[in-house]
């Protein structure tokens, strides 16, 4: 049995991809816009938004794909979250080193947590 197409949340809005290798795949994964190749990891990243899972099933029809459970939220009710966190931030003049820390332990609370404990 080949091995399966692994995908899971990575940092700073992205998701990690884990593609066995075939030149058939390593075509596909290219047609998605912002794709990253990691040599050092061996692992793809694609911008994880709105209907990127979904895509990246469709995309790779056929493949066994394994999709972790945290990434079946709501993608838009997240990017609303970490807007009103960033606007507040802003209108409390925090510095731009401030905004980064808040908004990173936001991002990875959210990516362990989900929508689901906001």
């Amino acid at each position: 049995m080949a091995a399966a197409i692994r995908v899971r949340p990575g940092d700073n809005g992205r998701l990690i991809v884990v593609l066995p290798y075939t030149p058939e795949r390593v075509e596909k994964i290219k047609t998605i816009p912002g794709r990253r190749w990691h040599p050092e990891e061996k692992y793809w990243t694609v911008p994880a938004g709105t209907g990127m899972v979904e895509r990246l099933v469709s995309l790779f029809a056929g493949d066994r794909i394994e999709v972790d459970p945290a990434l079946h939220r709501d993608w838009d009710a997240i990017k609303s979250i970490l807007t009103a966190v960033e606007n507040e931030l802003t209108l409390r003049r925090y510095s731009p080193r401030t905004h980064e820390a808040y908004l990173g332990h936001l991002r990875r609370f959210l990516n362990h947590f989900g929508r689901a404990a906001v």
